[in-house]
């Protein structure tokens, strides 16, 4: 199909149709050299800096020269008949040879970086590059027919042998040298240049090595030495590349990697690009590898999924183009697919080096374009602050449904053993939260949490469940530990729970969604891990991450999931600098005072009341107009009226969060409930801003054209000033950790070494600021 393509789209209908089989190749992209000094340094990790002088150097780069000068030739030779293109497919042929040599070299080098045993892969590859200089050299000599070399068959069957070793590790993938596979692109330079190497007679000898020789052996047998001569850069090579790419590379979430491709596919491409950490859309790396092929002031044009510009990804791709001279000068930020499928991609356009046309987003002339497809102002990227550590975790991830009962099921276990209700647990996922008025769990789980086998004996009848409904299918799982404790939940998340068991309430954030929002939900259930948990019971904190505020920021680290908006606590909560600028009497609770009197008081919940059931009690409506409450306008009454209001919109409508913020949202709805929240909204966001003594800046709250369509929100204007505003400060709460011993200096930029856990630093003091706050 490739050939058919190129043979249509050059309109050459009178030539033959091979005329350009020398420039279709496959293979994976990923896997393989995209500089020939890997091979020359033998490390797939080093790309640049002196090497050493091995006995592969020589016979590679004379193989490497005889390729190249064959394919310059090919593409050089007009086709016009059937005889030139035959001709072109004998020189083919020939460059193919030369390059064998080479080929089992780079397969060979990644071969052993697959082998499944980590300790294995160092052994392994020096004992490749040890029998593959004896083979290369053995092979150079037999070519040219040299006195006293070794026999050819021998050499043969050493070789082959290699292959077959290197075939079993490669497991069928079919790795891609570029180097090798474009040598007239990337080595026309090569030449001589290659130095450290001396002629001697028709054999060769490495300078500083010990020899056996005597002047009139011809083909000496070199001992190895101890140190070898470094081999200065190849500077020509390295100005070579691709003019222009243009491509559509798959999506694959990094964290799916492992899952589909293997653990051991997975720390090759760690190995190989440096800024992927694992986590990042596979995506992100075609980016790197594409700007890496071209020469300087090349470009490249590529479709991405649209989370290219957002979280770890773009760390991965865009941030790591940008920090080395990439400049990205046309952008389409979120572009629905064509057909059925609900996918949102981007289409970005990268110079490397320097672009003096126009920059363009979506169309729109602008000044210059960060790796977020924003107008970019600040590059710098935000850093994960210690005071929001150990307050966000993402819920249990259960990887296997057969966990998960009918309310009904759950009732009759119950009441076949008291003891049951030891390990049943109502399970709340993202869809009860955003869909549901009550936003109370829909089911049931069976959570054995960390009791071994021998414990979870002890409930033989939700024990059976499991293993009759997850235990076959966790049997096929690739994660040995998953496969192990079948009875567990893959991820248990036992932070969460010991961090929450004491607590009336937590925050509760659906993970994708399509807009940011947070609630207050019992501590007394399971959470999937399609929700996000904040620790705390604090209304102020929930007016904070309720806020426009943290809705502009949260979209800019984010991600996405098709068109929704998907919240990583990482990116977007461990980064966000709450503001400082509160009362003094803050307290990470609820006032007592306001909890249990006043207009509102009631009397206790019954004890046998689940906290995930509605509540009983008859419900007295507020007397007062809520636009004439007498409390101070600070964030703890702001937050608490914004949600009982949306709560009571919900349920008097019977509609969930989404539907509720469809409402919101739209300019055709003015009912006075909506009304209502809008204008809620805005004191909050407005109290926000106040916190954090923002009062010079107009927020211009109103229906504002986003990348997300039509919303109720803040200026254009007002949201590039607070997200400027936000990363200066966050810049300068991480500057202040630094000074204060709060980082550790080996955990590398960024702050990242923390960790999702966010485990307090041993002997250090409780957080101040936010973090007394939270």
């Amino acid at each position: 199909m490739a050939k058919l393509s190129l043979w249509l789209i050059t309109l050459q209908k009178d030539r033959p149709f091979s005329f350009l089989d020398h420039a279709l190749r496959a293979g994976d992209s990923l896997l393989g050299l995209a500089h020939i000094d890997q091979l020359l340094h033998w490390s797939l990790g080093k790309t640049s800096g002196p090497t050493t002088a091995t006995f592969l150097t020589e016979p590679l780069r004379r193989a490497l020269q005889r390729a190249s000068a064959l394919r310059r030739k090919i593409r050089e030779t007009p086709v016009i008949d059937v005889r030139d293109a035959e001709r072109k497919a004998g020189w083919l042929r020939e460059a193919e040879e030369a390059l064998g040599l080479v080929r089992l070299a780079a397969d060979l080098l990644v071969a052993a970086a697959l082998h499944p045993e980590k300790k294995r892969r160092a052994e392994l590859s020096d004992e490749f590059q040890y029998r593959m200089s004896l083979a290369a050299e053995a092979w150079e000599a037999v070519r040219q027919g040299s006195a006293g070399a070794p026999k050819g068959d021998a050499n043969r069957e050493e070789l082959a042998a290699l292959r077959r070793e290197a075939d079993a590790l490669l497991a069928g993938r079919q790795p891609f040298h570029w180097p090798l596979e474009f040598p007239e692109v990337f080595l026309s330079g090569l030449g001589s240049r290659v130095s450290g190497l001396e002629e001697e007679g028709m054999g060769y000898r490495v300078s500083g090595m010990k020899s056996d020789s005597d002047a009139t052996q011809k083909h000496p047998t070199p001992n190895i030495p101890d140190t070898l001569s470094p081999i200065p850069d190849i500077p020509d090579i390295r100005s070579g590349g691709f003019a222009a790419i243009v491509g559509n590379p798959p999506f694959l979430g990094g964290t799916r990697i492992s899952t589909t491709q293997g653990s051991s596919y997975l720390q090759y491409l760690q190995l190989t690009f440096s800024s992927f950490h694992g986590r990042a859309d596979i995506c992100a790396l075609f980016f790197i590898r594409s700007y890496d092929l071209i020469k300087k002031q090349g470009d490249f044009g590529l479709i991405a999924t649209n989370t290219i510009s957002q979280g770890d990804t773009r760390e991965t791709g865009l941030d790591y183009i940008v920090s080395n001279s990439g400049v990205i000068y046309n952008a389409i930020p979120s572009l629905s697919w064509p057909g059925g499928a609900a996918v949102a991609v981007s289409v970005i356009h990268v110079r490397r080096g320097t672009w003096k046309g126009n920059f363009e987003i979506g169309g729109s002339l602008v000044d210059t374009i960060s790796s977020s497809l924003e107008i970019a102002k600040q590059k710098s990227k935000p850093e994960q602050l210690h005071a929001n550590s150990g307050k966000s975790f993402n819920g249990s991830k259960l990887d296997g449904i057969g966990f998960v009962i009918e309310p009904d099921e759950a009732r009759i276990l119950k009441s076949k053993d008291q003891k049951n209700t030891e390990i049943l647990r109502p399970y709340l996922n993202g869809e009860d939260v955003n869909s549901d008025p009550n936003q109370t769990s829909s089911r049931w789980v069976i959570a054995f949490g960390e009791r071994t086998l021998t414990q979870a004996e002890g409930y033989p009848d939700c024990l059976n469940i499991v293993r009759e409904r997850v235990y076959p299918y966790r049997q096929t799982h690739q994660e040995e530990r998953t496969r192990r404790n079948w009875w567990q939940f893959q991820r248990l998340r036992p932070e969460l729970y010991h961090k929450i068991e004491k607590s009336s309430r937590v925050l509760v954030i659906p993970r994708v969604s399509k807009y940011l929002t947070c609630s207050w939900s019992s501590g007394k259930v399971i959470y999937s891990d399609a929700t996000i948990v904040i620790v705390t019971e604090n209304d102020a904190i929930f007016a904070l991450i309720q806020s426009t505020i943290h809705d502009v920021w949260t979209r800019i680290q984010g991600s996405t999931l098709e068109t929704r908006m998907r919240y990583t606590p990482t990116d977007c909560f461990e980064t966000f600098p709450f503001p400082t600028s509160l009362q003094n009497d803050l307290t990470q609770r609820r006032r007592g005072a306001e909890a249990q009197s006043g207009p509102d008081a009631r009397s206790p919940l019954p004890e046998s009341h689940h906290p995930d059931t509605p509540d009983p009690r008859p419900q007295t409506p507020d007397p007062r107009p809520q636009t004439l409450d007498p409390r101070p306008q600070t964030l703890e009454t702001i937050g608490e009226r914004y949600h009982t209001h949306r709560k009571k919109v919900m349920l008097d409508r019977q509609e969930g969060l989404t539907k509720t913020y469809n409402r919101f949202h739209s300019p055709s709805e003015t009912s006075a409930d909506i009304a209502e929240l809008r204008r809620l909204h805005e004191a909050m966001d407005n109290a926000v801003a106040a916190a954090y003594g923002w009062e010079d800046l107009d927020l211009g709250h109103g229906f504002h054209e986003t990348k997300q369509g039509l919303r109720y929100t803040i200026s254009e204007a007002a949201r590039r000033v607070v997200l400027d505003r936000l990363l200066a400060l966050n810049h300068q709460r991480y500057k202040e950790e630094v000074e204060a011993g709060l980082h550790d200096r080996g955990s590398g930029a960024g702050g990242r070494g923390s960790g999702k856990g966010g485990r307090k630093k041993k002997g250090g003091s409780e957080p101040e600021g936010q973090g007394r706050l939270l």
